[in-house]
């Protein structure tokens, strides 16, 4: 295992709101917390959590954000989502279709109207050389997004909001089922729903990390690992991700005060990070793929990332129309999926 103390927090604004009075907030408020003891503000969705719930005048008054930050916040976080999910000739093109319908739902967009950007209908024709479908939606409410599967292994989603609801159209692993239900009865929940979650990883041999709305945090590695299970135990958890289990544990944990811990992970990831330096931005977004595929954002805006011919040509064509991508979203138990997150394409 491999571990880097930062200790670096924050967020850096890569580029100023049009308006004018409100990028002078920005600047005054979240670009002077990327010091190194500010121990508030990590990432944007801390900011979205305390909209309008408190009143300007208040105790902590600093970390208050009106409805304007909030519209602002969630720009910069990326709206739109370009998502590719694999055709499965064994089950038809119906059930394909309705992974994309509903991902489009469940964004908020409309299930009938979600084909790509005008922009990007090129990339789209290349990734349905590869049997992929694509669906392209926005949402500005979408806190986190994960892909999984559902009972017969077909390729689906997880997404949860700003305002506490969230959505799982797959099978969670069995031993998380578990703790959710023992957590479920801690909690006296009489509704028989599984507690809120806040955010999700999944990965190979029923791996999973997750973190609930109440702050309580459950994780499981599919291959025991002491240092997988001291990393999480002693960090405060930002992101974690599963990678490819061939031959040894693969796993990597970013912690809200910068550090980031790995084992086994890409070997050009593992040289990016370990080249690094201390006044460098720390990472804000990690995910890791299949047969070496990776995605990471540093909190500067910086992004790096290997990905699959398909799924690297959407994103270079995003990146073309200078929209920034904000977070790419794998899952090495399904090598074909992924969820492009990115700010707004030129219209």
């Amino acid at each position: 295992m491999k571990a880097i103390d930062l200790n670096r927090r924050g967020i850096a604004a890569k580029k100023k709101c049009n308006d004018t009075s409100l990028a002078v907030e920005c600047d005054t408020r979240w670009n002077v917390c990327s010091i190194p003891n500010c121990d508030k503000h990590w990432d944007i969705n801390i900011h979205l959590d305390s909209v309008d719930k408190r009143k300007p005048g208040s105790k902590n008054d600093s970390i208050y954000v009106g409805k304007s930050m909030k519209k602002f916040l969630q720009q910069r976080r990326g709206v739109y989502l370009h998502a590719g999910f694999p055709v499965r000739s064994d089950c038809g093109n119906d059930k394909d279709v309705n992974v994309l319908k509903s991902f489009a739902m469940r964004c908020g967009g409309n299930p009938n109207s979600c084909e790509p950007h005008k922009t990007l209908s090129e990339c789209a024709s290349f990734m349905g050389l590869f049997g992929l479908h694509c669906v392209s939606t926005s949402s500005a409410n979408a806190r986190h997004l994960a892909i999984m599967t559902d009972d017969d292994a077909s390729p689906t989603f997880f997404m949860s909001k700003d305002d506490g609801r969230f959505y799982c159209d797959g099978t969670l692993p069995s031993r998380l089922l578990k703790r959710l239900e023992e957590e479920q009865e801690h909690e006296m929940n009489t509704n028989n729903l599984i507690p809120s979650i806040r955010y999700l990883s999944l990965g190979l041999n029923d791996s999973y990390f997750v973190e609930l709305i109440s702050g309580r945090c459950f994780w499981g590695i599919g291959r025991y690992d002491e240092e997988f299970d001291n990393a999480v135990d002693e960090m405060d958890v930002h992101r974690v991700a599963f990678g490819s289990f061939e031959m040894d544990s693969s796993w990597i944990v970013i912690s809200k005060e910068g550090q980031i811990s790995w084992r086994n992970i890409p070997p050009r990831l593992h040289r990016l990070l370990q080249q690094r330096q201390k006044n460098q931005a720390a990472a804000s977004e990690i995910s890791l793929g299949a047969e070496g595929t990776y995605f990471i954002k540093f909190l500067d805006g910086e992004i790096d990332y290997c990905l699959s011919c398909f799924a690297d040509e959407m994103a270079r064509g995003i990146l073309s129309q200078g929209a920034d991508i904000t977070n790419i979203i794998l899952n090495p138990d399904v090598p074909n999926a992924f969820i492009i997150r990115h700010t707004e394409l030129p219209k």
